[in-house]
């Protein structure tokens, strides 16, 4: 709980909004009307909810504003002031346990999308794993760090010197609290009324004698945290929400952002594959038509005009008309490298021989041709 108010947070200027400022008490009760007339003076258009007796929601009219606010002077003081960090930072892990935390600070988040600007590293934190001996939990380091970006977007990449770094989401724990017995909290800032996890009565576990035979969160059988059904849906649904509100603010940063004058893969225009013609490029199995010598066509049906075999020869004989008639007289064709004699293959001139008669399939129409001839 410490955490979560040692440092300051602010927006970003994409964060979306709402911007809101919470407001706690420390020593002296919440002074709701006094802070609402401070404020409103100098922030018009600012709203003030009071979630609690202990806690307000201060709702900004603007980003710059709230950042203001939860540094301002007098109720920093006075209250605790702080933005939610879960609206404002996201956070990633890193695995090498070869870095510390001082390189990693060195560091930048980086993007698959280079559109996307570099953001910088708030804190970075070892994580450790714990380990039974005995009956003692001992804690060791994992080789991991629990890195903080600003934002809601994990960047893909930590880049620290050129060397580029796998970030994962880092799931953070669910609080809760042994005072309530609910999650999202802990007993440090809890207002409710306190709820026995032994009898479920509205006492704290201590002042009670009896022995707790059901779990306090789901009711079911007596169980570890870590093991209980509502714990493990928790976490779910906060990993759930916080790459749905990841993918969320990433669109609107491609789409306010400028990409740089790259063309993708689709904007790269295709080369026409027939604009030279050379037999070079041409497979021994290839017909006049374009298709291969296995393909056969359906007996009796003509091929219409915008079939590909038939719209490559059109193209094939405008090519080689207009290579005829350029001056040169077609010089500018590509010289076979199989060299033949000139009786085996024809030349591209005007004493072009015609081509062998094609094999034409039994039908109606042929059959009439036939018995009018």
């Amino acid at each position: 709980p410490k955490d979560i108010i040692a440092r300051t947070r602010f927006y970003q200027p994409s964060s979306p909004g709402p911007w809101v400022v919470y407001f706690r008490r420390k020593c002296k009760p919440l002074n709701v009307l006094s802070i609402s007339r401070e404020l409103t003076r100098k922030y018009p258009g600012t709203v003030i909810h009071q979630v609690k007796q202990s806690k307000l929601r201060v709702t900004a009219p603007s980003y710059k504003a709230a950042n203001e606010i939860v540094q301002h002077e007098l109720f920093s003081c006075e209250y605790a002031l702080y933005v939610n960090a879960r609206e404002v930072e996201v956070e990633g892990k890193i695995l090498d346990e070869t870095l510390t935390c001082d390189d990693i600070k060195t560091g930048v988040g980086r993007f698959n999308n280079r559109s996307i600007a570099d953001v910088s590293i708030l804190d970075c934190k070892p994580l450790q794993k714990a380990s039974m001996e005995g009956d003692k939990k001992v804690y060791s380091p994992s080789g991991s760090f629990r890195v903080t970006f600003p934002g809601s977007v994990l960047p893909e990449f930590v880049v620290i010197d050129n060397a580029f770094y796998t970030v994962r989401l880092f799931r953070p724990k669910v609080f809760n609290c042994t005072k309530c017995k609910q999650f999202g909290h802990s007993a440090s800032f809890c207002d409710n009324k306190p709820r026995c996890g032994k009898c479920n009565q509205a006492h704290l576990d201590e002042s009670c004698t009896q022995e707790a035979e059901k779990c306090s969160y789901c009711g079911k059988e007596l169980h570890d945290l870590q093991k209980c059904p509502a714990y493990k849906k928790r976490i779910q649904n906060e990993s759930r929400s916080i790459i749905k509100r990841s993918k969320k603010t990433y669109a609107e940063m491609v789409k306010s952002s400028n990409p740089p004058a790259i063309m993708s893969e689709s904007a790269v225009p295709v080369e026409n594959p027939y604009q030279e013609l050379s037999s070079d490029d041409q497979d021994d199995g290839e017909t006049d038509e374009g298709g291969s010598l296995s393909e056969v066509h359906a007996p009796g049906k003509r091929k219409s005009p915008s079939s590909p075999g038939l719209r490559r020869k059109v193209f094939l004989k405008s090519s080689l008309k207009s290579l005829t008639t350029t001056k040169g007289g077609g010089g500018n064709l590509k010289t076979p490298k199989k060299q033949v004699s000139d009786g085996a293959v024809p030349c591209c001139s005007k004493d072009l021989e015609p081509p062998p008669p094609t094999v034409k399939y039994t039908s109606k129409r042929n059959t009439r041709q036939g018995g009018k001839k």
